[in-house]
């Protein structure tokens, strides 16, 4: 490399450290803390998007034929049928796929992106294609405006998988929404320039579930579409912030607020609430099934919670945006400036659940009031599969190991909601409210100790039984010593239950 493309070189990579459309070091990889617990929920199961997992995976071969199809219809959409315009224009996207090369590699937090120039260049090209054509099939009136050829597009029912949606929120599965706004630029000129990137960020967040109309002219940061989500999440929650100004607890007290998220938590779980007299309720309008709303509220004794759809993919949007943060959080640390308006939403909401549900009992209360309301899953075999209670106290109770005690903030918000409800009722300054309130607490609390165990006991108990059993069943003549086996085991276990117990 000479000299002056050495200089080149370096001027553009600078160049991205304070760009409007794409920002260095954005894209990370997911701490390996976070990983460890769950590697299946951090790589892409249908399509691969960008670099970082590009070949990784056979299974997402499949994705690359209809990737090239779209690309196709959206050359079309751009230069009609005319193959000569096509190919012209074609090379205009690679030129200025090439153009970006330093720009892009800056863009991913990582030691080094392992492709050449031409194969990166190529990858961005066949991506930002496949996104745009997705974008473009989600907006009716763009799909109109700009016509695509013969057929339809494979992108309008590449749009209604929810595995590829999830896909598209992985942290290591992006490219900056930058390289979008250049093609966009090149195929699409009639486009006003000022429009394209926000339009772009409208429409991504739009196939994803997010409705942006409400939000009006505000700008939509974000430089990629996990980056994109969590900045829209953040607006929404901000907007409902601002309106409550007769909160118990200041939301601007940086003193009593900054409080780190192991030690800030709920003093009782769902079931102690309701039986210290909080009503615990849905939202009047309940959210879409592919979106997070965390619009989480307590005002006169009423705890209010968006609808939680659990889908087949909500843990892993739910990790990759939580590994965002925990990387967002870790880059400020290390400037040395916390960027205004970041918080940990989706840490402090995991938190926040994670305090709310104890036990099996607080998933059955919550998903009676319709807080959580759970999808049946689709198998690998077509068949239906029903999740159990016993899977979502488990989902609740580690979405957030592995973020680093002491180091995250708790968001604002969430630390004032958390605050009134420990401290309700004390505030009750009537003595026969306080009987009232201590009675039913006592026989709620007491029935929930009594429902739950004996619950947790005889689903362990259960699948030990099931197991035993199903040893046994290959054999006709073992059948009778397994029975006599399962029935003395559960005795015993019986019996090592009772003796734990403190007291006896």
């Amino acid at each position: 490399m000479s000299a002056t493309e050495c200089f080149e070189s370096i001027k553009l990579r600078l160049g991205s450290v304070d760009n409007r459309y794409i920002e260095a070091f954005s894209i990370c990889l997911v701490p390996e803390q976070l990983r460890k617990r769950r590697v299946e929920a951090y790589g892409p199961q249908v399509v691969s998007i960008g670099p970082l997992h590009k070949g990784t995976n056979t299974d997402l071969l499949g994705m690359e034929e209809i990737k090239w199809r779209c690309m196709l219809h959206l050359l079309q959409r751009s230069k009609g049928s005319d193959s000569a315009a096509i190919n012209q224009v074609l090379l205009e996207c690679t030129k200025a796929m090439l153009k970006l090369d330093e720009v892009v590699r800056a863009s991913y937090n990582v030691d080094e992106v392992r492709f050449n120039r031409n194969d990166l260049a190529k990858i961005m090209l066949v991506d930002g294609c496949f996104l745009l054509e997705l974008l473009i099939c989600g907006s009716p009136h763009l799909d109109a405006r700009l016509p695509a050829g013969p057929g339809l597009s494979p992108g309008t029912e590449v749009i209604k998988r929810e595995k590829v949606l999830s896909d598209l929120t992985l942290l290591e599965n992006q490219i900056p929404l930058g390289v979008l706004n250049c093609l966009s630029k090149v195929l699409f000129p009639q486009i006003k320039d000022h429009e394209v990137f926000q339009l772009i960020r409208t429409l991504a967040l739009s196939i994803m579930g997010y409705d942006c109309a409400s939000l009006g002219s505000v700008d939509i940061g974000g430089f990629h579409f996990v980056e994109l989500v969590h900045s829209l999440v953040g607006i929404e929650k901000f907007a409902i912030e601002n309106k409550k100004n007769d909160c118990e607890v200041d939301i601007d007290s940086k003193e009593d607020l900054k409080i780190s998220h192991p030690k800030q938590r709920l003093q009782r779980c769902a079931t102690k609430l309701e039986a210290a007299g909080v009503t615990i309720a849905i939202q009047s309008t309940p959210a879409k099934s592919t979106r997070f709303d965390l619009k989480v509220t307590f005002e006169n004794g009423k705890l209010t919670i968006p609808q939680l759809h659990i889908t087949q993919t909500t843990e892993a949007k739910w990790r990759n945006l939580i590994a965002w943060e925990l990387n967002k959080s870790s880059i400020q640390k290390h400037r040395g400036i916390k960027q205004e308006g970041f918080s940990a939403l989706f840490i402090s909401y995991a938190c926040f659940l994670r305090s709310l549900i104890c036990c099996v009992h607080d998933v059955k209360l919550l998903r009676k009031r319709g807080v959580i309301f759970v999808h049946q899953m689709d198998t690998d075999k077509g068949k239906k599969n029903k999740i159990r209670n016993e899977d979502l106290v488990y989902l609740f109770q580690n979405l957030t190991r592995g973020v680093p005690g002491g180091e995250i903030d708790m968001d604002s918000w969430f630390a004032s909601v958390i605050q009134k409800l420990n401290s309700y009722p004390t505030t009750q300054d009537r003595a026969i409210c306080n009987i009232i309130y201590h009675a039913t607490r006592t026989s709620k609390t007491m029935w929930h100790i009594f429902i739950s165990y004996p619950e947790s006991f005889w689903y362990f108990l259960k699948a030990g039984f099931l197991k035993v059993k199903s040893f046994f069943s290959t054999n006709w003549e073992l059948r009778q010593v397994g029975t006599i086996i399962a029935i003395v085991a559960l005795i015993l276990t019986l019996a090592q239950t009772v003796f734990s117990v403190p007291g006896l």
